[in-house]
């Protein structure tokens, strides 16, 4: 059945439209020659799109196509490379800054809960505020135990413990998305304990939570960030905020959260934010910091106290 309803499907959308041709790696660089990109060499162009998407490239010319669908005059491959290479640097800084939050979340999560109810009680659906969400929780719990049954700690639980995973081993299999689910169905106390380890309010904890697995969505599909746009607002948090925030709606009011969830002031202040500042220097030919929405004063707003 499922493989029927999948030829239903081809063969309705080649009633809809007409797929386009494949194009090798030279007829994809004519086309972007054609729409006023300047390539100065072209066997290094060619390179480049040999390992990256046409369409993943072409996201950065966004901005410099005009109604007409050519691009801005002058704009050159070299300037769209740069500001590919600087994105992908700055997404592999971003993506350590996001582990880093990742098991910290989960360290204070399963340790609250587990004090205060228990090794298994995240299974038992009267704790949670709301029981369906619960239901979905455990479905896809059970769906990354069974994913994961030949890693050498689930498969040591399942043979020794007839499969049951204490909360502070349970939450070693959790993604951002189940992080973010399961503290926002906690009950409100156990919000609070969490939410206090990191100085703040469980609203803008869950908020802060469900941003950065926003942002590491758009980093595990290789999104630009150069640029664009992102669809959440952090929530403020008097305690926590500098008064001279305003959001900027684009990357950098995620990467100010972090700057509050990463406990580990050295870490942050000594790696990740020189980090961050090498690569906006390597780059500066080329990128607009305002394009992330860094603003000016970036380094004094991230830094530490």
């Amino acid at each position: 059945m499922r493989t029927m309803s999948g030829l239903i499907f081809y063969k309705e959308a080649i009633k809809m439209s007409e797929v386009k041709k494949p194009k090798t790696y030279k007829e994809q660089l004519e086309i972007l020659k054609e729409r006023g990109l300047n390539v100065s060499d072209d066997e290094r162009a060619i390179d480049f799109l040999s390992n990256v998407n046409y369409y993943n490239l072409t996201g950065y010319l966004v901005d410099y196509k005009s109604n007409n669908g050519k691009y801005t005059e002058g704009i050159a491959f070299d300037e769209i490379y740069n500001i590919y290479q600087c994105d992908k640097r700055f997404k592999n800084i971003l993506n350590y800054a996001i582990e880093i939050v990742e098991h910290s979340l989960k360290t204070k999560i399963s340790y609250h809960f587990a004090h205060e109810f228990g090794a298994m009680e995240y299974m038992n659906p009267d704790i949670f505020k709301d029981e369906r969400e619960h239901e979905i929780f455990v479905e896809k719990f059970e769906l990354a135990v069974h994913q994961n049954k030949n890693i050498p700690f689930v498969k040591h639980h399942i043979e020794h413990y007839n499969s049951q995973f204490p909360i502070w081993v349970a939450c070693e299999l959790f993604t951002m998305g189940t992080i973010y689910n399961f503290y926002s169905n906690l009950p409100t106390e156990t919000q609070k304990a969490v939410a206090k380890d990191f100085k703040t309010g469980p609203l803008q904890l869950s908020n802060w939570i469900y941003c950065v697995k926003y942002l590491r969505n758009l980093t595990a599909h290789y999104m630009r960030l150069y640029n664009f746009a992102i669809q959440v607002t952090p929530k403020k948090c008097r305690k926590n905020f500098d008064k001279s925030f305003e959001p900027s709606h684009k990357v950098f009011d995620i990467v100010y959260t972090l700057k509050f969830l990463i406990l580990d002031k050295s870490e942050w202040n000594n790696y990740i934010i020189p980090t961050i500042k090498n690569i906006f220097d390597r780059y500066s030919d080329y990128i607009n910091i305002s394009s992330y929405g860094f603003p000016a004063n970036w380094e004094k707003l991230l830094l530490k106290d």
